[in-house]
């Protein structure tokens, strides 16, 4: 099987990274695993073919903005001589399907990444294509895997039978001693990229108001013109810290999770969100963002906000042992539901049909 869409693995990026690296190490028990990564990513040292049991194919392509069309292509086209069976992240490609016409003999499934065409990052332009890709790329593949069923009132109901839910795991989270990154002092923790779909704004802004609260916030801030703009504005309060994406240590992005009181959310785009599933399976309680994407991966049983003044009472109101019960409801619903060998198991159970 081949894997197209990400930056690479191991994971440095996103969602879709989380998802290849995973899914490919417990798919490669039972097949022949192919993931296409960039070299843009990964320096010469760190280019090795072969990588845990899984080839790993470079191409020297930037895999995001618009370059990651040809980047999607070269992999669709080497995929389709060398491989049956074709696992694409994202929809950026859907646009290319119809001209390649070895795929369709081919088990072709593609992971809807949420619905891309909404996101407020993209223009007119980028979201007529993504959509375009979307309505293409639904007619000419076998498999719509989406990751939250909230997902599927967006799928035309000619093509609801070619859904599978397959969902994250959050069991590759290695397992750490608590040692509290800011001494003897609790804090909420936020991990997201910095692009104005996550709201970042407006959760540094409740904290730079209430100054007896401490926030870590963890992304890419030097990596878009919205994370500048959020630094320059809030890296000066005193009970802020702005942290860069950590993407090659998970041990110690996990420290920082062990460690905090409250985990806050603020994605509005998408399906489900790896960060989100992680800190359910820590053992976090949350406040996510409210929206039905957010509500169907916390089973609603965690707490949500949609404007400064209704996340600002959640801090303030929410008393421990409240947290604590939210917490431990997340807990077990992630065990139970978010793990990766469940993941693959859907995965092999569709193309030994």
């Amino acid at each position: 099987m081949y894997i197209i869409g990400c930056s690479g693995i191991p994971a440095r990026y996103g969602g879709f990274e989380t998802f290849a690296e995973n899914i490919a190490l417990e798919l490669t028990k039972n097949l022949e695993i192919s993931v296409i990564c960039s070299s843009k990513l990964y320096g010469p040292s760190e280019q090795e073919i072969n990588w845990k049991s899984i080839r790993r194919i470079f191409f020297n392509v930037d895999p995001n903005g618009i370059r990651s069309i040809l980047y999607d292509l070269k992999g669709l086209l080497l995929a389709a001589k060398e491989s049956d069976y074709i696992l694409l992240l994202g929809i950026g490609a859907g646009i290319l399907l119809p001209f390649i016409p070895s795929l369709k003999s081919k088990y072709l499934c593609v992971h809807v990444d949420g619905i891309e065409w909404k996101r407020s990052k993209w223009n007119i332009v980028a979201k007529l294509f993504l959509r375009l890709g979307y309505i293409l790329s639904l007619r000419h593949l076998k498999t719509i895997i989406l990751d939250n069923k909230a997902i599927a009132q967006y799928v035309p109901s000619q093509y609801q039978k070619k859904i599978v839910y397959i969902n994250y795991g959050g069991n590759h989270l290695p397992r750490i001693v608590a040692l509290n990154p800011l001494k003897d002092s609790s804090y909420a923790l936020v991990i997201a990229r910095a692009e104005p779909e996550n709201n970042l704004h407006l959760i540094l802004k409740v904290f730079q108001k209430n100054q007896n609260l401490k926030l870590i916030m963890i992304s890419n801030w030097n990596h878009t013109r919205y994370g500048k703009k959020l630094c320059k504005s809030y890296s000066k309060a005193p009970n802020i810290h702005m942290i860069d994406a950590i993407y090659d240590d998970m041990s110690k992005l996990q420290q920082y999770r062990a460690n905090c009181s409250l985990y806050i959310h603020g994605h509005s785009a998408g399906g489900t969100n790896p960060s989100l599933v992680e800190a359910m399976y820590t053992g976090l309680p949350v406040i996510a963002w409210d929206n039905i994407f957010n509500r169907v991966t916390t089973h609603d049983l965690a707490f949500y906000f949609k404007t400064e003044e209704e996340l600002e009472k959640q801090l303030v109101s929410l008393k421990k042992p409240v947290l604590s019960r939210c917490a431990k409801e997340l807990n077990e619903y992630a065990k139970q539901n978010y793990t990766w060998n469940k993941a693959a198991k859907k995965l092999l159970d569709l193309i030994e049909q």
